[in-house]
């Protein structure tokens, strides 16, 4: 399969929860939780007077000013509560729970967009989203408030958490002046630990903590920074009701930190990472990159060039497909075994006209090329990644595969036509889309639903719903 960012010379087959890494890689490396811009200062922190574990806390913090002198920052409470937006909405307009989310990311930051997606569908599902980070971030849901604490301004990454869990305190007291029975915390990876452990101590609240990493995956743990930033983790494994780990090495560091935690911990379901459609793509300029004409309807493979994925079965069904449409054109995107054999097999039948083998091809023109494609081809001689098909169904493209690679995925013309992995069987495959746009858009468009409800967006939101109203009864 072809990896939309995989930098390797040739196309890889992987499972199709690999297409999320490329949401995830960014995240695992630390980049997303450490601001760029920040030295990291190797000096010892003493982290026990802003970060107590909430079950072991049974003490109120008298004032936030108070708070925030014992963590060595002192905030003033009037440039916080100036900074955030009027009005103040802390209630839900239809009366479901709230959320309180606390997020250090870059607006544009890889958690801030996983942050973005799932709040905005929980938004509208009733649940009012009142998100604590440092700069604003874009939200367009009428149940999504933002309250932007201010920009990091201490001079390391340890300092920074203390400062950002003193103004989102501060804030944090301003929206919600009264306590709530139907609010959840939810902090996002251990620079939020800070804030989620004096906030609850204060107001008895329940946590969830997000991880995509922990400290362990991201060094060698030599430096002072990595074993402090290892005790806030470890103290916010403690403090929290519930943890949502995203994959399954994340799990494992936690429980080998804090192996207490295990019965907390919640593996994330993983979304299926697609670049957003664009809207004002030309079809017809992507397939001239190809030399292929505006309306000449283009079939598209994806995958290694292997007997596996069958690139050979469509091949030999090209003559007769191109009897009854002419101008078909067939485009193969991949690297493997049998590259020569196809592109012999092209020039021996005169087949040049109408076949493209264009060889690895990954970023924006794999993504492009898929959403201008007319159908994706998946002619696998056993089962292999979905990833093409997902892809197809992410742009509302209609699928022409085999039963062999279906599984419980696909449904003949439900949300695909299935066939044989022989040279007839897909030839009425291809030309069973080719003849019918109806069918066409009714498989793209039951696809792209599937694709919604089972590993978008709105999956990941209903398992944070199912959390936030364990709590919330």
């Amino acid at each position: 399969m072809i990896q939309p960012n995989d930098n390797s010379d040739h196309s890889r087959s992987h499972s199709e929860s690999d297409a999320t890494k490329l949401l995830l890689a960014e995240i695992a490396a630390g980049i997303a939780n450490r601001p760029l811009s920040k030295t990291r200062k190797k000096r010892h922190h003493d982290l026990r007077d802003f970060t107590p574990a909430l079950v072991e806390s049974q003490r109120e913090i008298t004032t936030l000013e108070d708070a925030g002198a014992r963590a060595g920052t002192m905030v003033s409470p009037s440039a916080v509560i100036d900074a955030i937006p009027e009005p103040i909405v802390a209630a839900s307009a239809s009366g479901g729970p709230a959320l309180a989310v606390f997020c250090c990311d870059e607006p544009d930051g890889a958690i801030a967009t996983y942050l973005t997606n799932y709040s905005t569908v929980l938004a509208t599902r009733g649940i009012a989203v009142h998100i604590f980070s440092r700069k604003p971030i874009h939200i367009d849901a009428s149940e999504v408030h933002i309250y932007p604490v201010g920009p990091d301004t201490a001079d390391d990454l340890i300092e920074s958490a203390r400062e950002f869990a003193n103004r989102a305190a501060v804030a944090f007291n301003t929206v919600f002046p009264s306590g709530r029975t139907d609010l959840v915390l939810l902090g996002h990876e251990w620079t939020a630990v800070p804030a989620l452990t004096k906030i609850s101590a204060r107001h008895r609240l329940p946590v969830i903590l997000s991880l995509h990493s922990l400290e362990s995956q991201r060094s060698d743990m030599r430096s002072d920074l990595s074993r402090a930033i290892q005790r806030i983790e470890a103290d916010g494994l403690r403090a929290a009701h519930s943890t949502l780990v995203q994959d399954g090495t994340a799990g494992t560091h936690a429980k080998k930190l804090v192996p207490e935690c295990s019965g907390k911990l919640v593996f994330g379901r993983a979304p299926f990472f697609f670049r957003p459609v664009v809207s004002d793509l030309d079809p017809g300029a992507v397939k001239a990159r190809f030399k292929v004409g505006p309306i000449d309807p283009t079939i598209l493979f994806i995958g290694d060039l292997d007997d596996i994925h069958g690139p050979d079965v469509l091949m030999k069904a090209v003559p007769a497909i191109l009897k009854n449409h002419k101008q078909a054109r067939f485009i193969f995107i991949g690297d493997g075994p049998l590259q020569w054999p196809l592109r012999v097999h092209a020039r021996y039948l005169l087949l040049e006209n109408a076949v493209r083998i264009a060889g690895h091809l990954s970023g924006d023109p794999l993504y492009d090329l898929i959403q201008s494609a007319d159908i994706v081809a998946v002619p696998s001689r056993a089962k292999t990644e979905d990833w093409p098909v997902l892809a197809a169904w992410a742009t509302n493209r209609p699928v022409v595969a085999t039963h062999s690679t279906a599984g419980s995925l696909l449904q003949h013309e439900v949300n695909s036509v299935l066939c044989y992995p022989i040279e007839n069987s897909f030839v009425w495959g291809v030309e069973r889309l080719l003849f019918s746009e109806d069918l066409c858009k009714k498989v793209a468009g039951n696809g792209h639903r599937q694709l919604n409800d089972l590993q978008g967006w709105n999956n990941v939101a209903t398992q944070i719903e199912t959390m936030i109203k364990a709590f919330v009864k």
